[in-house]
């Protein structure tokens, strides 16, 4: 292999690793405390707000959630490698204003409360 290509090829390898690993971190990993009176899993719901029980799969985060006990409403804010921060209607969950609820995409069940 050229010289030349051989350091093009490594130069976009690295390139794209930087990228990925931006991206990874572009969400704060740390779960500061769980949830409070959380449901153990929000749902999908239609355009309509029928609930969608069995509408999970693959690691598509869905937006809105909700949770069937009372109705309180989740709002994506962002999402990567499989997982959704929420922002609750009305402060929920013990969810203070700067924070989010970290929920997995692929099941709708939450992990806990992460830093917005």
């Amino acid at each position: 292999m050229r010289p030349t290509l051989h350091l093009l090829l490594v130069s976009a390898a690295l390139l794209f690793a930087g990228c990925a690993r931006i991206i990874e971190s572009s969400m704060p990993e740390d779960i500061l405390r769980p949830l409070q009176n959380a449901p153990e899993r929000f749902l999908r719901v239609d355009a309509g707000g029928t609930p969608l029980p069995n509408a999970f799969g693959g690691d598509t985060c869905h937006n809105p959630l909700v949770d069937l006990r009372d109705g309180t409403r989740l709002t994506l804010t962002r999402s990567a490698n499989g997982w959704g921060d929420y922002q609750a209607d009305g402060g929920q969950y013990g969810v203070d204003e700067d924070e989010r609820l970290r929920i997995r995409c692929s099941s709708g069940i939450p992990a806990g409360v992460v830093r917005r």
